[in-house]
């Protein structure tokens, strides 16, 4: 499973297609189709009912989504906070520039 999975998973339950989500996410929409395809599975899930009108999002896809949206949440919050550790908050890093032994 990989971030990029999730937010795939969450675009497409975003905007109710696949081919939509495609667009939004500037992906061509065979690969997002097997992104999510191999995701389902990895996990033994089935995320999605797939119709001639979209998808719909399943039970367990519904639990999954919840997971993944706190995810991504939370991986939004941890990448500013890297940058800010290593750049400002926590100053330079002590073991920069030394050589191993």
């Amino acid at each position: 499973m990989t971030l990029k999975q999730l937010e795939y998973v969450v675009k497409v339950a975003e905007c109710g297609t696949v081919s939509g989500a495609a667009k939004a996410l500037f992906v061509a929409q065979p690969s997002l189709s097997a992104a999510i395809q191999e995701l389902e599975s990895e996990m033994h899930l089935t995320l999605f009912h797939r119709t001639n009108k979209g998808v719909i999002v399943t039970k367990e896809g519904e639990v999954f989504l919840s997971y993944a949206r706190q995810i991504l949440e939370q991986t939004a919050l941890l990448d500013p906070a890297l940058f800010l550790c290593g750049e400002r908050l926590c100053g330079p890093d002590p073991g920069a520039g030394r050589r191993p032994l």
